[in-house]
């Protein structure tokens, strides 16, 4: 059970139960269900080249993943019974792979830990010529030790969950305004010191039961819970849009949410983790009148007066001509300012700049 906290003791049981049943090798992999990928965690038997080329592809098109993702919890299987390699033979796989592996065309399977995203197995690889004389010793032994194996994978795995909580709180520490990381699950992750002071007053936002993070406009939580939820299931939304406010005696603001997706510490056990998602939300004081609008651009893009004064113009629906008029500028210094503007705000069209502007400064 050393091997619920010692990584290595994997390796030394992997080389040992090889030179134990001679003729085989060891692969303990990880099958990522969402992408249809074996990953190999450790190997005893195979050269370092051929598993480095299976991990980087072809665990892509393993010819055997139908068969390891039906695998039983508990219950070893062999390939010759259910899913033989001269079945794709005709295949990428087994053409550029897997027929230059010497003794590696049959397997006896068995599934070690079962989880929704990510489960994992023991193989022990040998030729498909040898598969009655061998699995007379392996089924059995793989049988026994199954149950202790499954058991220090699960606590190994529960042991990288709880130290992969980040360093994503140095990305909410970083923050000015603020700044929640929220969990899929709605939990509060980290809080930056303007974040947490928010939620003590309890007038905008708190922190309820579970670490959840509770939004008292309804409207807003409905919102905001929908994005969570696209985040967690990884759809598309458009990232940092401050189109939701919130609203109390002090003023107006605005919520931004930006998905982040964590992946587990750089270890090769990390394989057993799926990457975890996240929400950034942070909250922004709207300021009020045209002076107002003018330093926000100032302070958090880094505009000029100047060229701050024509982005409002622009997203306030003016033309470039009608706004540099305005300013009492020439159209080409109006132009040149509004180049500027767009490669400060990352941005290539007027139409973008207006969608970027509006929900930051209010209505104009």
């Amino acid at each position: 059970m050393g091997a619920a906290t010692d990584t290595a003791q994997w390796q030394h049981f992997s080389d040992r139960f090889c030179e134990l049943i001679p003729g085989t090798k060891a692969l303990f992999l990880v099958n990522d269900r969402k992408a249809s990928r074996d990953m190999p965690l450790v190997q005893s038997g195979f050269e370092e080249g051929a598993i480095r080329d299976f991990a980087n592809y072809y665990g892509g098109i393993n010819g055997w993943m139908p068969f390891n993702l039906s695998l039983p919890l508990m219950k070893p299987r062999r390939t010759e019974d259910f899913l033989p390699s001269a079945s794709f033979r005709d295949t990428e796989f087994y053409t550029d792979f897997l027929r230059h592996l010497p003794e590696s065309d049959a397997a006896t399977a068995i599934r070690l830990l079962e989880d929704r995203d990510r489960s994992a197995e023991l193989a022990v690889h040998y030729s498909a010529r040898d598969t009655e004389r061998i699995n007379l010793v392996i089924e059995p032994v793989v049988q026994g030790l199954a149950p202790a194996m499954g058991l220090a994978l699960s606590m190994l795995r529960e042991r990288l969950t709880n130290a992969s909580s980040p360093a994503r709180s140095g990305i909410v520490h970083a923050m000015a305004d603020a700044a929640f990381m929220v969990s899929a699950t709605g939990r509060v992750v980290a809080a930056n010191q303007p974040g947490e002071a928010l939620a003590r007053e309890a007038r905008l936002v708190r922190i309820g039961v579970g670490d959840r993070l509770e939004i008292l406009d309804r409207q807003a939580a409905a919102e905001i819970a929908r994005v969570i939820g696209q985040t967690a299931r990884r759809e598309t939304f458009v990232a940092g849009r401050e189109t939701i406010r919130l609203q109390n005696s002090d003023g107006s603001f605005s919520v931004a949410l930006y998905p982040l997706v964590f992946h587990p510490p750089d270890d090769n056990f990390r394989l057993l983790l799926s990457p975890q998602t996240c929400c950034l939300l942070v909250i922004r004081p709207l300021a009020n009148g045209g002076a107002g609008h003018v330093e926000i651009l100032r302070e958090r893009f880094g505009l000029t007066t100047a060229e701050a004064r024509l982005a409002l113009k622009i997203a306030g629906g003016a033309s470039l001509p009608a706004a540099s008029l305005a300013l009492r500028i020439s159209y080409q210094t109006g132009r040149t300012q509004l180049k500027t503007v767009f490669a400060k705000l990352n941005v290539r069209r007027q139409a973008e700049l207006v969608a970027l502007l509006l929900p930051l400064v209010g209505s104009l």
